[in-house]
């Protein structure tokens, strides 16, 4: 899990602390670990889809 998040941060041109921390804010009632869970699985599945299929399910950007 922590080698994904690190792949995403590099990807994402932020530190993994403001990956997780955004993934907080946007969590709903699921816990933080899970939500992490969620977001690794669908930033790996928007990247594996065609370009105009993974619009549906891709992870939000970071706002910096």
């Amino acid at each position: 899990m922590w080698d994904a998040l690190q792949d995403i941060a590099h990807r994402q041109h932020v530190t993994v602390h403001d990956l997780v921390t955004e993934i907080d804010r946007g969590r709903s009632t699921a816990g933080l670990t899970a939500a992490i869970r969620v977001y690794i699985v669908n930033f790996y599945r928007a990247a594996a889809l065609p370009a105009g299929r993974a619009q549906s399910i891709r992870p939000p950007r970071l706002r910096m």
